[in-house]
C-alpha cells in the first residue's frame, strides 16, 4: 500500500515543484536536454495504484502524421501507453499496482522513466508539429 503522503515526503525530498490535493501530486519538471518542462501527474486510487501522467506537448490539430505517432511511440515504449486527450495533448501513462511499503521505488522509477521517454521523444514530436 502506498499513500499520498508517502509520495508527497519523496517529492520534497528531491526538491521537485508540486501542488497537491487530495489524491494527487501534480509536478513541474524541466527536460533534461531540451528547452520544455514536463508536467507529472500522480494519482493514488484507493491505496492500490498509483497512475503515473507525463504531459508536456500539445498539438494545434490532430491529423493523421500525429496519430502514426502516437501509434509508433506504442508499439516501442511497452510499458506506457501513449494517447492524445481532448485538448490536443500528447499524454504519456502507465499504472503501478502497489502491494508494499517500499513500493515508492516503482512509483519514482515510473516517473523518472517517462521523463526520460518525453526527453527522447521530444525531436520527433518537434518535426510532426512543425511540418
Amino acid at each position: 500500500m502506498i499513500t499520498i503522503e508517502q509520495l508527497e515526503r519523496c517529492i520534497k525530498g528531491a526538491n521537485i515543484n508540486y501542488d497537491r490535493s487530495e489524491n494527487s501530486l501534480l509536478l513541474k519538471m524541466s527536460s533534461s536536454k531540451y528547452n520544455f518542462q514536463n508536467t507529472v501527474y500522480l494519482k493514488v486510487d484507493e491505496d492500490k495504484y498509483v497512475d503515473v501522467i507525463c504531459f508536456a506537448f500539445d498539438f494545434k490539430e490532430v491529423t493523421s502524421s500525429v496519430l502514426n505517432l502516437v501509434n509508433e511511440f506504442n508499439r516501442v515504449y511497452r510499458f506506457f501507453s501513449f494517447c492524445i486527450d481532448e485538448d490536443n495533448s500528447l499524454l504519456l501513462k502507465a499504472t503501478a499496482i502497489v502491494k508494499e511499503n517500499n513500493s515508492i521505488d516503482e512509483v519514482v522509477e515510473l516517473m523518472a522513466r517517462g521523463c526520460q521517454i518525453m526527453d527522447q521523444i521530444y525531436p520527433e514530436v518537434q518535426k510532426v508539429m512543425w511540418r
